[in-house]
């Protein structure tokens, strides 16, 4: 490898280095959210990114090593630092494969998966998928109250409608009543003006009668 030039070995070297970061960088961030940080993004959008990332970070730190390896081998013979890359590198592994018996590995089914859910999430004040059905089940039934109070409102319009109705039908009967109970009165009241007349007329008839009365039995008086 050296033979190559110093340039593809430390370009080899350099990936490497890489690939091990990768690999601890995503397993560190990966384990820092098992942990119980950055509560706010869900496990589920953190899971696929950082196991990607790990992987890839795994492949090339194997592939870039053997290559250092078959190259340098003898060099690395002995190297504390090589024992402790593999035993770190093994750890990580064994990290990765013993996090997925976590129960907050096994509580990301119970995260929000898709944009929708994590907006519901944001709007609702959900903390999980649980707390989320919580509160679409609260707001279901805040609506299918809405629903029935409406639904309520509108057949007590329908009913005071109903009772408009039912009063300007009395009404118009009442206004009805009442020509009729005038149109009586008048009536009554002509009737009463005609009988005062013929009694006036009859009072009238009446004195004169007596008056003639009273002449003639004067004017016999007279005659005997």
């Amino acid at each position: 490898m050296r033979a190559s030039g110093v340039w593809a070995y430390g370009f080899v070297n350099l990936i490497h280095i890489f690939g091990i970061a990768t690999l601890f960088g995503s397993v560190l961030a990966f384990d820092l959210r098992l942990l119980g940080c950055w509560r706010r993004v869900p496990l589920a959008a953190l899971e696929r990114p950082t196991l990607t990332l790990a992987v890839c970070g795994f492949t090339v730190a194997v592939v870039s090593g053997v290559t250092l390896l078959s190259a340098n081998g003898s060099e690395y013979v002995g190297n504390p630092f090589l024992e402790l890359k593999f035993a770190a590198i093994g750890l990580g592994l064994v990290n990765i494969a013993a996090a997925q018996f976590l129960p907050a590995w096994r509580a990301r089914a119970l995260e929000p998966h898709g944009a929708r859910q994590r907006l519901a999430l944001r709007v609702l004040g959900a903390t999980s998928l649980d707390d989320l059905s919580d509160r679409l089940e609260y707001v279901d039934a805040v609506a299918q109250s809405d629903a029935d109070l409406a639904q309520q409102v509108a057949n007590l319009q329908a009913a005071l409608e109903v009772e408009e109705q039912s009063l300007e039908q009395l009404r118009v009967q009442q206004r009805a009543k009442v020509v009729a109970v005038r149109a009586l009165r008048d009536e009554i009241l002509t009737s009463l003006a005609y009988i005062q007349s013929q009694r006036d007329a009859a009072a009238r008839l009446v004195s004169d009668t007596i008056a003639q009365y009273r002449h003639l039995r004067s004017a016999r008086a007279d005659y005997l």
